[in-house]
């Protein structure tokens, strides 16, 4: 497998980082969801894709590293599902946040705050692109 790597300045760390610690959170909640269904002991295929899921992220985790702001690489020959799955609903989120903020009660301040973050996961999800050369 050949390495493709990433280097990511603090900030684009830091939204990698939070979407991956995002997606691990999900993929713990699936898990404990299967855990506690009738016949889980006769049905392992109730966990497989949750516990791939949730080992990807711890993964990518373990290799950038738990602690923010600090630069990283990320090698996307390894990470590249779980890079990119995690920026997307983060991206995604970040949409929603930016769209619903109103003019009251701080919206105006969520809004850029929201648009600012999309400016940067973009950035980050388009210079991935160009190191698996897409």
């Amino acid at each position: 497998m050949t390495s493709k790597m990433l280097n990511l300045p603090p900030v684009a760390a830091y939204h990698l980082r939070q979407a991956s610690l995002s997606e691990l959170g999900d993929a713990a909640s699936d898990i404990a969801t299967a855990s506690s269904l009738a016949g889980r002991t006769s049905h392992p295929e109730w966990f497989a894709g949750h516990v791939e899921r949730f080992d990807q992220y711890r993964a990518l985790l373990d290799a950038i590293g738990w602690e923010d702001p600090e630069p990283v690489e990320v090698d996307l020959a390894k990470h590249a599902r779980a890079f990119f799955a995690g920026l997307e609903v983060l991206l995604e989120t970040e949409r929603d946040l930016a769209r619903v903020s109103g003019e009251k009660d701080g919206g105006r301040e969520r809004r850029r705050t929201a648009e600012r973050h999309i400016e940067q996961i973009e950035a980050c999800l388009e210079s991935a692109l160009v190191v698996i050369g897409i």
